[in-house]
């Protein structure tokens, strides 16, 4: 017993080894907990308890588990099945469904059923609950203290492993608080205020509200979404605070207020607010620039704006941010087809190709619906098409919990929402707007704990395309100064030219899948 239980912590240690324990995403500790239970259920039965990993697809089949898994963690192999969950929310029979079907199988007649596991196990987390349409007496429920669970891993890892794992985290931290700082001395000044960061746009926010209790604020968002996020966000400062639309912008409604933010600033075109030669067509530009230049206390903020004149400007570049930890590298991967695809070949290559947790933006609204039914028929109920509503917002809030694939929108890319773990992005129609990528940077590139690769940015493109998708990767070089150093890995067969900061740069396609992968990190 000793050396199994002795495997298991092995396993589990390596597991364990870059994890952030403290996390309060519950799925990063879902396999460790698994690992957990079958450590703890040996214990205490006196029994050999394996987890699905510890099984080989070979031991599957001899004692009549199925070789994929479809919802048994735990067994003894003779008797016992069992399910581990850390979850903090409730499970239902829709959760357990595959797991409790899983006791009986079928004799080698084809007809005959039978239980062929007397003994079924849920061991689950004390955050959880069990939903009333559940009946208990089909399986034991054993529960989990979760304090202990996370404080056995703390003990687990090696004090080495966990200074190395603290360090970066405090790292991390110093490297924000230092940025936030900096930004918040400059919001201090009576002068118009531009801060360039990819990050913490919210955070600044909040601490300059912080220092500054008494100080009425009134901050411009761009959208439903946005004023929704802030408004919670910003609850504790309600009653000195405004949220207002942008594109509702007066004059007049700035009076008495100590500090004007324009939050997605990049969005209004900034450097229009103080050019008064740039012709305009929208008239709350027009009428907000005329304010700024007659004002002293207005905040500008955004992923990236060059710099303003008779503004204080601080900027912190991408790639700065990736290089500290501060946000996630990333690569580019360029999907060439030999003539312009339809939706329905793109759905197929998207559902063949891309991994989960990415945003799709879509040419327009018809477009987006069009495209998420050639999806969904591939594969049901992968792809949701994202509208501002409240009914989108609950699929916003399934897709930050992992349980949507595709979430396609023509506007989503534009949306100020935070959903860290999204880790790829798909421009479905190539555009060199400049915008977009501004928005790209602050939807994949955030850090979540299940983020262990690069994230990706996905550009489909057609031979004679070559100019578009040129423009696109000029324009991510303006955000990461490291971009045009690159040198893309060469493959054989056909090749296009594309130039980066003048300098030209030749990409081989791969004949068997018409693509080709260029890593920037």
């Amino acid at each position: 017993m000793d050396q199994h239980i002795e495997k298991i912590q092995t396993a589990l240690k390596r597991k364990i080894k870059n994890i952030n324990i403290s996390s309060s995403d519950n799925k990063v500790l879902s396999i460790p907990f698994e690992y957990y239970c079958g450590i703890q259920a040996s214990i205490s039965s006196g029994k050999f308890i394996f987890q699905n990993d510890f099984i080989t697809p070979e031991e599957k089949e001899q004692i009549g588990l199925p070789r994929r898994d479809l919802g048994v963690d735990l067994t003894d192999k003779i008797e016992m099945i069992g399910q581990a969950k850390n979850w903090s929310q409730s499970i239902g029979l829709k959760d357990l469904g595959t797991f409790l079907q899983s006791q009986v199988a079928i004799k080698e007649d084809g007809t005959t059923a039978f239980i062929k596991w007397p003994q079924m196990h849920l061991y689950r987390s004390s955050e959880s609950s069990l939903s009333r349409n559940l009946d208990t007496r089909r399986f034991k429920d054993i529960i989990y203290d979760a304090d202990i669970f996370k404080k056995y891993l703390i003990d687990l890892q090696s004090k080495d492993e966990k200074k190395e794992i603290d360090k970066k985290e405090e790292e991390k931290k110093d490297e924000k608080n230092l940025i936030i700082t900096e930004s918040l001395q400059r919001l201090e000044e009576s002068k118009n205020v531009v801060i360039s960061v990819p990050i913490y746009e919210d955070d600044i926010i909040v601490e300059y509200l912080k220092k500054n209790r008494k100080q009425k604020c009134i901050i411009y968002v761009q959208n439903t979404i946005s004023k929704k996020q802030y408004a919670k966000k910003l609850e504790k400062f309600k009653d000195t605070i405004k949220l207002e639309f942008i594109h509702s912008f007066k004059a007049d409604d700035c009076i008495g207020y100590d500090k004007i933010f324009f939050t997605d600033a990049h969005r209004i075109h900034p450097q229009h607010l103080f050019d008064s030669t740039v012709p305009l067509n929208d008239g709350y530009i027009d009428t907000a620039r005329l304010f700024i230049e007659k004002s002293n206390n207005c905040i500008l903020l955004s992923h990236h704006i060059q710099e303003i004149p008779k503004c204080l400007y601080y900027h912190k570049s991408l790639r700065y941010c990736i290089d500290n930890g501060l946000c996630n590298s990333y690569e580019v991967l360029v999907t060439v087809f030999d003539v312009k695809p339809s939706l329905e070949t793109l759905a197929e290559w998207v559902v063949k190709n891309l991994p989960n947790n990415c945003i799709v933006k879509t040419h327009n609204k018809k477009d987006g619906k069009e495209f998420v039914d050639c999806v969904n028929k591939l594969l049901p109920n992968s792809a949701v098409y994202f509208d501002c509503d409240d009914k989108s917002l609950d699929c916003l809030n399934l897709f930050k919990k992992g349980e949507i694939r595709f979430l396609c929108s023509p506007q989503l890319l534009d949306e100020s929402f935070n959903a860290p773990i999204c880790d790829s992005v798909l421009f479905l129609r190539p555009s060199d707007e400049q915008m977009y990528f501004t928005s790209v940077i602050n939807r994949c590139l955030l850090l979540h704990p299940l983020k262990k690769q690069h994230s990706k940015i996905f550009f489909p493109s057609y031979k004679g395309d070559e100019k578009t998708i040129s423009n696109m990767i000029n324009i991510l070089a303006t955000y990461d100064e490291k971009l045009d150093r690159k040198k893309i890995n060469n493959r054989e067969s056909h090749i296009v030219t594309i130039s980066i900061e003048n300098e030209k740069l030749e990409i081989k396609l791969d004949d068997s899948d018409n693509s080709i992968q260029s890593e920037y990190t």
